[in-house]
C-alpha cells in the first residue's frame, strides 16, 4: 500500500508483477549458506554490536557480555550463523519407515523457511543494486518503486527492466516468471490494482483468489456451533478492517461488505446484532471510513441486514 500510495503521487505508466516458478525447493543449500553468511555479518557490522541477548520475551543487541546466571542467552555471530548452518544441514523427512535427507531446497511451513527464503532473495537482490550504483547505471532509476514480499514481485514504471535483469540479479535454480500480460491492471497479494487511463494512478480494490473457485469456500464461525456470539462479531470488526484498508471506492467496499455480511447470516449471526457492531466499527475507525465520505446513518443503513439492500 505504501509504494502504490508513493507512486500515485506522479504519473504511473504501467504496473507488473513477477513471481518465482519455485523458490523454497530450488534453493542449493550452498549458495543459502554463503547468502546467510553474508547478511548476518553486514547485519553485526551494522549494528556494531558483539551479541545479540535473548530473552524470553525480547531480544536486544549489546557489547556487554551477558552473566553466567543471566536468565536468557547471548549470541555471538558465529553461534548463529552456526545455529542456521544446522537448520539447513539437518532437513529429514520420513517416508513410511525411510528417512531421507533433504540437499536441495528448505521445507515449506517449517518456522524459519520464510527467513531463510527472503535472506536469500535480498542477499542477491542487495548486491546487484549495489554493483548498479557503482556502474552508474541509467537503468538504476527504474527500480525505484519495486517491492516484493517473499516470492512476489510488483514493480511500478519499471517497463521491462526485470526482464532484461532478472537473469543477473537472482542465481540461474531462480527463474522470476511474468504474472499480468495487461500492464495496466494486475493483482498483487490481495489486492486487485488498475491504472485509471484518465488521472493514470492506481486504483485498488481487494482481491480474493478464492472468488475464483468453483466450489465453496467453508470458513468464518458458524453460530448451530458451541461458540460465544460476542467474541464470533469479532470476525465482522476484522474482515471490515480488511476490506476498508484494501478497497478504495466505497462501492467496492459495500459489495466486499455485504458479501460478508450475507455469509455471516447465513451461518446463523443474528441479524439484530450487526447494527451495534457497525456503528462501533465506525467510531473505532473513523480513519478508514472517512475516505468515502459516508455518513454514520448511511453506513449502518447501506450494510444492516434487516434493512432491503439494492
Amino acid at each position: 500500500m505504501e509504494l502504490i500510495s508513493k507512486s500515485n503521487k506522479a504519473t504511473v505508466s504501467n504496473v507488473k508483477t513477477y513471481d518465482f516458478s519455485t523458490l523454497y525447493t530450488s534453493i542449493p543449500h550452498s549458495k543459502l549458506k554463503t547468502a546467510i553468511a553474508w547478511t548476518i555479518k553486514k547485519a553485526f557490522l551494522g549494528r556494531g554490536k558483539k551479541y545479540i541477548n535473548v530473552y524470553k520475551t525480547r531480544t536486544c543487541w549489546s557489547d556487554t557480555k551477558m552473566k553466567s546466571d543471566g536468565a536468557g542467552m547471548q549470541v555471538t555471530q558465529k553461534v548463529l550463523l552456526n545455529m542456521v548452518h544446522y537448520l539447513i544441514d539437518n532437513i529429514f523427512v520420513t517416508c513410511g519407515e525411510t528417512v531421507f535427507r533433504q540437499t536441495i531446497g528448505i521445507p515449506m511451513g517449517t518456522d524459519c523457511a520464510p527467513f531463510l527464503a527472503n535472506l536469500f532473495l535480498f542477499f542477491y537482490e542487495f548486491r546487484f543494486m549495489e554493483k548498479m550504483t557503482k556502474e552508474k547505471s541509467p537503468d538504476l532509476y527504474r527500480f525505484r518503486k519495486v517491492a516484493r514480499y517473499l516470492d512476489d514481485l510488483i514493480i511500478v514504471n519499471g517497463g521491462d527492466v526485470m526482464e532484461k535483469y532478472s537473469s543477473d540479479i537472482y542465481p540461474c535454480e531462480l527463474i522470476l516468471k511474468l504474472e499480468n500480460t495487461n500492464d495496466q491492471a494486475c493483482t498483487f497479494l490481495d489486492l486487485s490494482l488498475n491504472v485509471n487511463v484518465d488521472n493514470r494512478k492506481i486504483e485498488h480494490k481487494l482481491y480474493d483468489k478464492r472468488d475464483d473457485f468453483s466450489f465453496e469456500i467453508v470458513n468464518y464461525p458458524n453460530l448451530q456451533g458451541n461458540i460465544c456470539t460476542t467474541n464470533a462479531f469479532g470476525v465482522l470488526i476484522g474482515q471490515l478492517l480488511r476490506i476498508a484498508n484494501a478497497c478504495q471506492q466505497y462501492d467496492d467496499f459495500l459489495k466486499r461488505s455485504r458479501c460478508l455480511i450475507h455469509k455471516l447470516v447465513t451461518q446463523f449471526f443474528p441479524k439484530r446484532g450487526f447494527v451495534s457492531r457497525l456503528i462501533k466499527f465506525y467510531k473505532r475507525y473513523p480513519h478508514k471510513v472517512s475516505k468515502y465520505g459516508i455518513t454514520l446513518q448511511s453506513f449502518v443503513k447501506d450494510l444492516d441486514p434487516l434493512k432491503e439492500w439494492n
